[in-house]
């Protein structure tokens, strides 16, 4: 598919606030409940580990920042 942000607005309209999938070899989650978000991205970031491919195709996508980084790259982001 040539459009991904569509790809995963036509994932929540099917499938709910809380998917998991597998693209290619990679496992994924995609959350859309604000509530969980925050969970996932602020109160627990320690818990949610991005790792090997994950991250560079999230890269490849995003771009470097919030999503992408880990440590003190991260927390320069937020």
């Amino acid at each position: 598919r040539r459009d991904p942000l569509a790809f995963f607005g036509d994932v929540v309209r099917s499938s709910g606030d809380f998917v998991r999938f597998k693209l290619l070899y990679y496992r994924y989650v995609l959350v859309n409940d604000p509530n969980l978000i925050r969970e996932a991205l602020i109160e627990k970031h320690d818990q949610f580990i991005l790792t090997g491919g994950s991250v560079q195709g999230l890269s490849r996508l995003l771009g470097q920042g919030f999503l992408t980084n880990h440590g003190d790259a991260w927390r320069r982001s937020r």
